[in-house]
């Protein structure tokens, strides 16, 4: 058995060795020393500038790491549970230094989350790996209009079947009192590619909305949205009115909103903004006929 003797060894010697056999157990994972997490995944949804939820992002945390220096690299395991089943999804290496990454997904939509540490034994191909625990984790979103229902007009006939249905103004031989505004079929159309997230839409509601009460007199609602929608309404049950506007709210499943309005054509003013400026004013005169002859003796006269 050999053994090391620092008796003979300069003291400035000694002080280095020990500095090195320090530093040494610091920075560098002991030979079988194992490292596990002290907790699970964090998930948190990510914000862009104005504090608004990303629709698809998430953060996901590591959390504390016991013998963090015998790890390598990271990797995140997610699993997402839908209607079509089970995927699962690994993330690239992710260095050892990182406290979190962040994460594609899509939103509404149950994940289970889990970080992978990996230790490579150098010069024998070999990894050991170990899990933390699982964390579920749902991202809450409000879809929104990402394109407005298309509203479209016509003039009705006589006969037509938006008259019928609704008994206004039926169609008679009498001479109709005269009016300034026709009779209009307003045609809204929708789909779910207007909605940018339609897993997460619940419901849709167009309103005709009283602006100073915040009541609606009107309400078409789609609880079930599939496909292509539609619905008819004309000018006579829904005129244009400045204290009325003309809502549609997309509903989430979290129940909050979202706002946009499908405004009939012609209720849009397209009156262009006046561009012309006013009159010029006319150019100041100290010295004119009209002032007195005291201010024109005193001011107005040459030396």
């Amino acid at each position: 058995m050999a053994y090391f003797c620092l008796g003979n060894l300069p003291t400035w010697k000694i002080f280095g060795f020990g500095a090195c056999l320090v530093g040494l157990g610091l920075s560098s994972c002991p030979f079988q020393s194992p490292f596990w997490f002290l907790d699970p995944p964090e998930l948190m949804p990510v914000q862009d500038e104005f504090g608004n939820t990303i629709a698809d992002k998430v953060w996901v945390e590591f959390g504390r790491v016991m013998n963090h220096k015998c790890v390598d690299y990271f990797r995140v395991v997610y699993n997402k549970r839908d209607k079509s089943g089970v995927t699962q999804v690994t993330s690239d290496r992710i260095d050892r230094n990182a406290y979190g990454t962040q994460i594609t997904v899509v939103p509404c939509t149950l994940y289970t989350f889990r970080v992978v540490g990996y230790e490579e034994f150098q010069g024998t191909g070999r990894r050991f790996k170990m899990k933390s625990k699982e964390t579920n984790f749902t991202l809450d979103y409000t879809p929104k209009f990402i394109k407005k229902p298309t509203v479209m007009e016509k003039v009705a006939s006589p006969n037509s079947r938006a008259r019928n249905i609704r008994a206004i103004h039926p169609y008679t031989t009498t001479t109709p009192a005269p009016t300034t505004e026709p009779f209009l079929v307003i045609s809204i159309l929708w789909d779910l590619t207007y909605i940018d997230f339609p897993i997460c839409l619940d419901r849709v509601e167009f309103q005709y909305l009283n602006i100073e009460w915040d009541e609606s007199s009107f309400t078409e609602t789609f609880d079930n949205p599939k496909n292509r929608m539609f619905f008819v309404v004309n000018n006579k049950k829904l005129p244009c009115d400045e204290e009325f506007s003309f809502t549609a709210k997309a509903f989430g499943v979290n129940g909050d909103h979202t706002n946009t309005t499908w405004d009939p054509p012609s209720c849009i003013s397209t009156t262009p903004a006046p561009t012309t400026e006013g009159p010029t004013p006319p150019e100041f005169v100290r010295c004119h006929s009209g002032a007195s002859f005291v201010f024109l003796y005193l001011f107005c006269t040459d030396e």
